[in-house]
């Protein structure tokens, strides 16, 4: 198992495009052997994001009001917003790391022990990435690599407005097909808990060191959390 240490920055309530910057920036400084591993944890304000699946543009609606980002990562569009957990893992893969499709299945594994600390079984879906719990999508991941460092990742829907799904058919599918934890529960989750309860599993998941966390940004300005 890798031995290489893991940073982990839980940012609060950020816009998309600092965040990404943020990843561009640390992508290189990992590359060049300047900055361990990290793990950015975020909320993001109301954005879709458009991965390099051809045509992904046609599956936001005309009626879209929020701003939509073309980005790196694979797969569809997606909808980013308050009250979700979106997590992107900076990681220097290893030689024997390096099978990404492997490397999406540890993600989902991640999230699926997460729900399971809720009493939630979530699965796979056999032909699509994400987490799913019964017939509908609790999460989304995608990734790019560059360099052989991951960046990009995942999206878990804890409080998130389901609502906002239906300006766009998220990863290609039927905006109805996403849930949230709070939807499945009928329970108002703290996000700042599921945040909590994601970073103590993230060693484990990502195969890294225990984790130095950067207590510091650990705030949220969202109102919704």
């Amino acid at each position: 198992m890798p031995t290489a240490p893991l940073d982990i920055q839980w940012l609060g309530r950020e816009p998309h495009g600092v965040t990404w910057q943020r990843q561009r920036d640390l992508l290189i400084a990992i590359r060049d052997g300047l900055a361990p591993d990290t793990l950015l944890v975020v909320e993001h304000d109301p954005i879709i994001t458009l991965g390099r699946k051809k045509n992904a543009n046609t599956n936001v609606h005309g009626s879209c009001n929020v701003p939509v980002q073309a980005i790196e990562r694979g797969g569809d569009a997606t909808y980013h917003g308050p009250g979700q957990i979106v997590a992107y893992p900076l990681l220097r893969l290893q030689t024997h790391e390096r099978d990404l499709h492997a490397y999406l299945r540890r993600l989902e594994g991640w999230l699926i022990t997460l729900l399971d600390t809720y009493a939630i079984t979530a699965h796979r879906h056999p032909q699509l990435t994400g987490v799913w719990v019964g017939s509908s999508k609790i999460a989304s991941v995608g990734i790019a690599v560059s360099h052989w460092v991951t960046y990009h990742g995942l999206a878990l829907n804890v409080s998130t407005d389901l609502q906002a799904f239906r300006m766009l058919n998220p990863c290609g599918l039927d905006a109805t097909v996403m849930t949230s934890l709070n939807h499945i529960t009928d329970h108002n989750h703290v996000l700042d808990d599921v945040v909590d309860r994601l970073i103590q599993l993230a060693p484990a998941a990502l195969q890294r060191q225990s984790p130095h966390l950067c207590t510091q940004s650990k705030q949220t300005n969202s109102p919704t959390t």
